[in-house]
């Protein structure tokens, strides 16, 4: 099993140049949502699918509201701190500044 770190750089390479706005663990997968990087964190996003990422093999997908029967999934699903997931990058980021290995 993959863990979340592993999974959200997976679905940070499919929106390269987004800002995460959510998170949601669904169970056997992970549920993102990313934004434009200058959306500020008071405004709403309609209409983006969320990427998700499966937990057991890493495969991609995408979940989109409508139809509501996925709303309904997102609903049920547990909400990540999303600055969890941004600590993850700035770890990222101070290890190539500084040239170390975090892991990564």
């Amino acid at each position: 099993m993959m863990n979340l770190k592993e999974i959200y750089e997976i679905a940070k390479k499919e929106y390269e140049n987004g800002k995460l706005i959510e998170c949601k663990d669904l169970g056997n997968k992970y549920a993102f949502m990313f934004g434009p990087k200058d959306l500020s964190d008071d405004e709403m996003l309609l209409d983006e699918p969320y990427i998700t990422i499966d937990k057991e093999n890493g495969t991609i997908d995408y979940l989109t509201v409508p139809p509501i029967e996925n709303l309904e999934i997102l609903k049920r699903g547990t909400s990540i701190d999303v600055k969890q997931l941004r600590m993850f990058d700035e770890q990222s980021q101070a290890g190539k500044l500084f040239n170390l290995d975090l892991g990564d």
